[in-house]
């Protein structure tokens, strides 16, 4: 008889349940995955403070909220008791584990699942009378949904939620909504909506073409407007990030702080500048981490950040992408990225909050884009990311960050719309760039700056 279960491999998925970002996971799984009734109990357990208190818990953490938070009855303290002596037991793993845990786990309850339907199907069978046509019907529907391993956010008729709708169009339309976060950018705001919650939006250019700089901006606009900022920087240390931020806050050139050359009027500014950070507690929090991170920083920074501050973050930047990895494992570059920007996704759910993260365009094409890049020495659209079919599905805006040099000395920018899901894809807005002063932003000369001189 073909193998139905393994207890090794439902408990070491249990054990990466425990772990972010797969914790996330167990929200979304259907507990009939584990055949062991011992590890269906802590799984529901696992389940249970995940939906309440959204971190990844520690076994301590789960003793606790079995012992102090469950109503039990006398069977349940026993099923509590067995599942956390499972718990204890458990195994050390890795979360590049996951994928092919998950994977066999799913594949043993399908497999018992179809040898369910076939006992029932033989039961049917015994009977006098058989209904052959509603039989069939209910084949067909647990076939077509046996393997599937989709994640059902909702179902059900549309006017079940007209009141949610309407609710949600109201907070849409109000200045400082909670579900969208502007990018600060009035061209590109007009023309996408700006970025929503559980949205992942992607910027890409070629190597300096200002992704680090409109993030920054992003970050300020947004942190100004009064929302919870988290900014991963995976390429600058935390003190050269945060100059480039005292830059455009104060206007005053990026590489003279860096280089400790400022003038004495840019000095006074620069002061200035800190201390009304330091007395508006500014909401920009900086995540230095080393390339090559892993997904995962971002779930687990994330909880560090609710701990430290009692906050939870709206918007979150990964500056960016292509110097991360994801949690899972990969067997090439094309999956590195899939995997990576799913993961993107799901974390933008989960934490009900924005993502925008960068990526390098492409350097390689094909020899049809090489002769069209002779002709018009340009390439545009969504096809010359690198490895778009892999991005750009699991992003509801891409957006191409570009600039030749005679735009620079125009201090101009522009802003391709590839994709938006709810806005206006294929539109071209312009806006300004002073790289000097860390600025990108509409073109009138800005006057929401922190310092401004003083009257006269």
């Amino acid at each position: 008889m073909a193998k139905m279960f393994s207890t090794q491999i439902e408990k070491r998925l249990l054990a990466l349940f425990l772990q972010a970002p797969t914790h996330m996971r167990i929200m979304s799984t259907d507990l009939n995955i584990f055949a062991v009734k011992q590890h269906k109990n802590l799984g529901q357990i696992i389940k249970s403070f995940v939906s309440k208190y959204r971190c990844a818990p520690t076994k301590d953490m789960l003793i606790g909220f079995a012992n102090e938070r469950l109503n039990l009855s006398e069977k349940g303290i026993d099923q509590t008791a067995e599942a956390l002596e499972l718990l204890k037991a458990l195994p050390t793993v890795r979360a590049n584990e996951f994928q092919y845990c998950w994977d066999k786990a799913f594949n043993y309850m399908v497999g018992r699942k179809i040898f369910d339907m076939g006992a029932d199907l033989t039961d049917h069978f015994k009977k006098n009378e058989v209904n052959f046509v509603d039989l069939h019907r209910e084949m067909l529907s647990q076939l077509l949904t046996v393997g599937d391993q989709s994640v059902v956010s909702g179902r059900g008729y549309i006017y079940q939620n007209v009141k949610e709708r309407y609710k949600e169009y109201n907070e849409s339309g109000k200045k400082n909504s909670r579900s969208v976060i502007p990018f600060g950018i009035t061209g590109l705001d007009e023309k996408t909506g700006g970025m929503r919650r559980k949205f992942v939006t992607l910027f890409y250019s070629r190597t300096g073409g200002g992704k680090t700089r409109t993030a920054v901006n992003i970050a300020y606009n947004a942190a100004k407007l009064g929302h919870n900022v988290m900014y991963f920087s995976l390429e600058m240390a935390f003190n050269l990030i945060a100059s480039v931020f005292d830059s455009r806050m104060g206007a005053i050139n990026s590489q003279s702080i860096v280089f400790g050359k400022l003038s004495k009027d840019e000095k006074i500014k620069y002061k200035k500048v800190l201390k009304k950070q330091v007395a508006e507690k500014f909401n920009i929090w900086i995540v230095d981490i080393s390339l090559n991170a892993s997904s995962n920083v971002i779930m687990e920074e994330t909880e560090i950040y609710s701990a430290t501050t009692g906050k939870k973050p709206d918007l979150v930047i990964v500056d960016y992408a292509n110097i991360m990895t994801p949690a899972r494992s990969y067997g090439n570059t094309s999956e590195r990225y899939n995997n990576l920007f799913e993961e993107f996704h799901q974390i933008a759910k989960y934490l009900d909050v924005a993502i925008v993260t960068a990526t390098q365009e492409s350097r390689d094409a094909s020899k049809a884009d090489l002769d069209k890049k002779r002709r018009t020495e340009e390439i545009e659209g969504v096809h010359n990311i690198g490895l778009s079919n892999y991005m750009a599905p699991h992003c509801e805006t891409v957006i191409r960050i570009k600039q030749d040099p005679s735009d620079r000395m125009s201090s101009l920018i522009w802003f391709i719309v590839d994709k938006c899901r709810y806005g206006n894809t294929g539109s071209k807005v312009s806006a300004t760039a002073r790289w000097a002063t860390s600025y990108v932003g509409d073109r009138i000369r800005p006057d929401d700056l922190i310092v401004k001189k003083p009257e006269k």
